[in-house]
């Protein structure tokens, strides 16, 4: 966009299946794409289904793509890494390394059927994906945080695309009291608390 937030480029990215992407994430360099496996599918609203569902079986994707400017002649291509399946509906962060490898922060949640993530909810805990460009391999692809289950991540604005020493979320509870399980809980979900996790990485 120009300065006047008028239009002045547009790329197309081709993924497999319609998938909702709901957000994504900014680095230097990078627009980061989360091509996750919650499709839509305007046949389900003939069969009387609401048109999102879990399709694990279409597999989960990051992408890269770089911003304009950043690479010239090459800013129609975007690399792809294949990563463990879930739905990602929000990104805490990204941000380059000094070694070009790429870090990602997300939400991630594993549903455990079709039922979509927002007609059924699932739990989601903070996760970390890290890339690397030169080879395509992806380098790490875990759970940093299995016990705190939390939603809607953030970073401060300042740090946006940099390595913060820290992200935020909403710590997620119920009105019938604390989840002890990761399914929906039987009363509603409520927001309770905010959540601080450290992106440092642990040194022996």
């Amino acid at each position: 966009f120009a300065d006047n937030w008028k239009l002045v480029s547009s790329v197309g990215v081709d993924v497999p299946a319609p998938v909702m992407m709901h957000d994504l994430a900014i680095t230097d360099k990078y627009v980061i794409l989360l091509d996750f496996p919650l499709t839509v599918r305007p046949r389900r609203f003939l069969a009387n289904r609401f048109p999102v569902e879990y399709e694990p079986s279409n597999g989960a994707r990051i992408g890269l793509s770089f911003r304009k400017g950043k690479n010239p002649g090459d800013e129609n291509q975007t690399q792809w890494f294949d990563v463990e399946e879930g739905v990602v509906l929000h990104v805490a962060n990204a941000f380059e390394r000094p070694d070009g490898n790429v870090v990602v922060h997300g939400f991630k949640s594993l549903p455990k059927g079709e039922s979509s993530y927002i007609l059924d909810y699932t739990t989601a805990f903070l996760h970390q994906w890290i890339l690397d460009p030169s080879t395509g391999r992806v380098i790490e692809d875990r759970c940093l945080n299995p016990n705190e289950l939390v939603e809607f991540p953030i970073a401060e604005d300042r740090f946006v695309g940099t390595n913060p020493s820290y992200i935020y979320g909403l710590q997620v509870t119920s009105i019938g009291g604390p989840i002890c399980e990761c399914k929906t809980p039987q009363v509603g979900v409520l927001l309770d608390g905010v959540v601080k996790f450290s992106t440092e990485e642990e040194t022996a």
